[in-house]
């Protein structure tokens, strides 16, 4: 997958459920996102655009678990998927690439050559295909989530204090930030239905005031109506809905009205120009992460680590896949001269592999720790540690192999059940006339598996 075809999905994505729910798209945000979406290995949160975008499927597709895995993830623990055929969604990862050696290394490596993306340096998008635990066969169940009270107007005032913002409740029937005084006008407080409304629209205007140059330095100069101040209304939006994460505020009638004019300038803009939504949601998580830090909700090494994998690099230090397509696969299969495949996929710190028998049934695999090495490099690597005595037949597109492994092995798994209700029915005295229909009618997935194994 091309970066560019994977920001025009993200967007895509975007867009319907915004052109759809207008404002109120989050309120489902809020709903779902109560916990930050997790790798089932390495049980860390997902970050930027892959916080977002899992996201934004869960709630589209009504999931209820924050957990995410590659399918390889899930071999490992000897789970399986079900019902997971077009389930599957890519999550970005960006890695250094070295054009002298004309291979991905990792950042370790990088950082000790002590040189900038450039000339000899550039980055490179690596996509993995990940499952919502929903699909996921014999995962433990969801922990139960721990809750805390957080009082609004301890929040707010915790943030003004820290954030060094004085809060006037002078607007009158407005609300906004002023750059130029560094400080927040807001209407009265009694005028608010509730303490959250109160909340929510401080928060907001707390989220343009991290903005500031002595702050996170964003671009606060645009008039009413512009372009450079509908971008910055958008960060706040998105901004709000990273914080649910930890604070639970929701907006209220007073919010809706005041914003529900920049949404089709939103949706005209990033139909225009999908990355503007990238950028968005990349200083929308920066500001959240120093809001949080700055009400004491997370410390302060958390906060520093985010901002320090947030970077801003030009078209010319990313590498552009055309010419090194070769060198960039991120998953690929072999089939072996031995009736065996081979599955391989970059990983975050290497490769993960698996291998199967003639009938995509999984026989063992693991990992390959060292992501200097290409993909191709990797699979002799594996094939020599394991001392299989065998050649490569052909080289197969990783993403249709897994998705065919995927389908034949469900349907494996449902012929087993039909073989058990079978043998159950016989013990009992026999099958009614009507399951024996129905369960004659499941039996054609056979053919199937063996039309998906022929292709």
């Amino acid at each position: 997958m091309k970066t560019k075809e994977y920001r025009e999905q993200l967007a895509e994505t975007f867009l319907t459920i915004l052109s759809e729910k207008q404002l109120d798209w989050k309120k489902d945000w809020s709903s779902t996102a109560m916990q930050r979406p997790v790798n089932i290995k390495s049980g860390k949160c997902y970050k930027g655009i892959n916080w977002f975008y899992l996201t934004l499927v869960a709630f589209t597709q009504g999931y209820q678990d924050y957990r995410w895995g590659t399918w390889n993830q899930i071999q490992e623990k000897g789970w399986y998927l079900k019902d997971a055929k077009g389930k599957g969604v890519k999550v970005e990862y960006w890695y250094p690439f070295d054009r002298e050696q004309k291979k991905v290394i990792s950042w370790e490596t990088f950082r000790s050559y002590g040189e900038e993306f450039g000339d000899r340096f550039l980055l490179r998008a690596n996509y993995y295909t990940v499952f919502n635990a929903e699909h996921i066969v014999g995962i433990e169940p969801l922990p139960q989530q721990e809750s805390w009270e957080i009082h609004p107007d301890r929040l707010i005032g915790t943030l003004s204090r820290n954030m060094e913002v004085k809060i006037l409740h002078d607007g009158g029937n407005h609300a906004f930030y002023s750059p130029r005084e560094d400080r927040i006008h807001l209407p009265k407080p009694e005028t608010f239905f509730t303490d959250y409304g109160y909340a929510s629209t401080a928060l907001h205007e707390l989220t343009h005031a991290t903005g500031a140059a002595h702050r996170l330095h964003r671009n606060l100069g645009g008039k009413f109506g512009s372009k450079d101040y509908a971008f910055e209304e958008l960060i706040a939006e998105i901004s709000s809905c990273f914080m649910s994460a930890n604070l639970q505020i929701k907006q209220d009638e007073f919010h809706i009205q005041n914003h529900k004019a920049y949404v089709q300038g939103w949706i005209q803009s990033i139909k225009e120009e999908p990355e503007l939504l990238v950028k968005a949601v990349q200083q929308a998580e920066q500001a959240a992460e120093y809001m949080e830090y700055k009400a004491e909700l997370i410390p302060e090494p958390e906060f520093l680590k985010t901002m320090a994998s947030s970077m801003e690099v030009s078209d010319a230090q990313i590498l552009s896949p055309e010419p090194v397509s070769a060198l960039s696969l991120q998953e690929v299969a072999y089939e072996l001269d031995n009736q065996l495949y081979l599955y391989i996929q970059t990983s975050e710190n290497g490769y993960d592999y698996t291998f199967y028998d003639q009938d995509l049934r999984e026989l063992n695999g693991g990992r390959w720790d060292n992501p200097d090495l290409s993909i191709r490099e990797a699979g002799n690597k594996v094939l020599e540690f394991h001392e299989f005595q065998t050649e490569i037949v052909r080289e197969l597109c990783g993403s249709d192999f897994i998705e065919k492994a995927i389908a034949v092995n469900q349907i494996r798994d449902g012929i087993q059940e039909i073989r058990k209700d079978t043998e159950f029915f016989k013990e009992a005295g026999g099958i009614p006339e009507t399951v024996q229909k129905a369960k004659m009618s499941n039996l054609r997935p056979e053919q199937k598996t063996r039309t998906l194994l022929n292709r």
